[in-house]
């Protein structure tokens, strides 16, 4: 039996390794010529997803399909675009075996697994024409709805107006004149559609967010000095301080529906692994039944910190580095996205690039905050005196028996509170640092109130929390 197998696996495994190596090659170029339409794909995917967001709605009201076919009616005639006709419509021909071997080519490079199957172009004229379509016949139901509105305004005598108070939400003349410096780069505000998805986001902000908006400001107030000094450290610029309000509103508690948790919503998968190639790009984190230094506001923001150098990095290549908003965007539609809609849209530059729905808001939402939080006194923000927290890390800590939480804070001359605040990583009903889990010492990193750490570590040695000697 075993000289039977000896003669039968080799016989079907080297032709299998010679497919490979003849087909590889082949496969990989007509991967790389059908690049080009990333961008065309991108835009028939996202045309799907406002299609199904327009028809989503549960107010009864038709879907309003006017607006999607201003968007994309000029892209019929976009000379781009049409040049890829060709290359869109002839999708090539792979045996099963060379399907398999494309998908393969296609997950290792970050790219949409059927890039080599769709016709993009074709899709989005065909979903146009069904638009089209589609538009006319509801054009019936919209004048039914407008008919119905005026004559029921035409029972009732409307009330006098009241003039509203104008409010200021474009961009201070001051910003204008001299313009908008942001993480190391002047935006581009002169640009009309810059400017108005920066204005379009100060209006979300100011209007339908506005109360969260000064509790934003408030707990910018209370943790962002610690924030500022680490990103200083770690060499980013200080407007990242703003962002923990969009990824979390500054709580280092909040567990998003992925199960993304803390102050820079970090996943676990991403929390406990990196490269490790170097400290400056080592941003691992514990996560155990124990503790999750995700929620520790100076363990993950020096941890952020890390990932978006590496993020940035990544993007970069070998070419002088990217701009950190792309690298921004990134951290929040995914290194994959980002990197192969540079690559599509051939430039580095944030605002020429087309991005997920949600990013597209991410990062001027992130400059909007920013204009806001500089101009507080342009917009009519008042804030009151926020005390800012300030404590002192004793990093890499082994203790020889549990260290309940009660008792460091009675050594420090505070609360059990404000040491819960300072030392959020301790999982919820957990009351101590504990010494070992699972047969083993546990590393940590504890934060006691500012000026107390040297009397702190003179009371755990005294006490035998831990060894002397250390």
């Amino acid at each position: 039996m075993r000289n039977l197998l000896n003669g039968i696996v080799p016989g079907l495994v080297l032709p299998v390794l010679m497919f490979v190596m003849l087909s590889y090659p082949s496969v990989r170029t007509q991967v790389r010529e059908r690049i080009p339409l990333l961008v065309a794909y991108d835009l028939a995917h996202q045309l799907v997803l406002q299609i199904r967001c327009a028809e989503s709605k549960e107010d009864g009201t038709p879907p309003n399909y006017a607006e999607i076919l201003r968007e994309y009616m000029s892209l019929e005639d976009h000379e781009a675009l049409m040049g890829l006709k060709d290359l869109s419509g002839s999708p090539p021909k792979l045996d099963f075996f060379q399907d398999v071997l494309a998908r393969f080519i296609l997950w290792r490079e970050g790219l949409p697994h059927d890039l080599l199957r769709v016709d993009p172009i074709d899709e989005m004229r065909r979903r146009l024409d069904a638009l089209r379509v589609a538009h006319a016949a509801t054009d019936a139901q919209w004048e039914k709805i407008v008919r119905m509105h005026v004559l029921d305004c035409l029972k009732y005598r409307p009330p006098d107006p009241v003039v509203a108070p104008a409010l200021r939400r474009e961009l201070p003349p001051s910003v204008m004149a001299r313009g908008l410096s942001f993480c190391g780069e002047q935006i581009p505000i002169r640009r009309d559609d810059v400017r108005q998805r920066i204005e379009n986001q100060i209006e979300y902000l100011l209007a339908d967010l506005v109360d969260t908006t000064v509790v934003w400001l408030k707990r910018k107030e209370r943790y962002g000095h610690v924030i500022k000094r680490i990103l200083a450290e770690e060499g980013l610029p200080e407007e990242f301080c703003l962002l923990p309000a969009l990824e979390s509103g500054y709580a280092g508690t909040v567990v998003s529906p992925t199960r993304a948790t803390g102050w820079w919503q970090f996943a676990k998968p991403t929390a406990v692994s990196s490269p490790g190639r170097s400290k400056e790009m080592d941003w691992a984190l514990q996560v155990t039944p124990w503790r999750d230094d995700r929620t520790d506001l100076t363990l993950s923001t020096r941890s952020a910190a890390r990932y978006l150098k590496w993020i940035r990095l990544r993007l970069s290549g070998e070419s002088e580095p990217v701009s950190w908003l792309l690298a921004a965007a990134a951290y929040n539609a995914g290194l994959s996205k980002a990197s192969y809609r540079t690559v599509s849209y051939g430039t580095g530059c944030y605002w020429d690039i087309k991005m997920p729905r949600e990013t597209e808001e991410y990062v001027p939402r992130w400059v909007a905050l920013h204009v806001i939080d500089a101009n507080r006194e342009f917009y009519k923000i008042e804030i009151d005196g926020i005390h800012p927290i300030d404590y002192d890390t004793i990093e890499r800590i082994t203790f020889t028996k549990d260290l309940p939480l009660s008792v460091v804070a009675a050594v420090a001359g505070c609360s059990v509170r404000f040491m819960r605040e300072i030392n959020p990583a301790l999982q919820r009903g957990e009351r101590s640092f504990r010494a070992g889990g699972n047969g083993r010492a546990l590393v940590h990193t504890i934060h006691v109130p500012r000026g107390t750490k040297d009397s702190v570590l003179s009371f755990l040695k005294a006490e035998a929390y831990m060894e002397k000697d250390v």
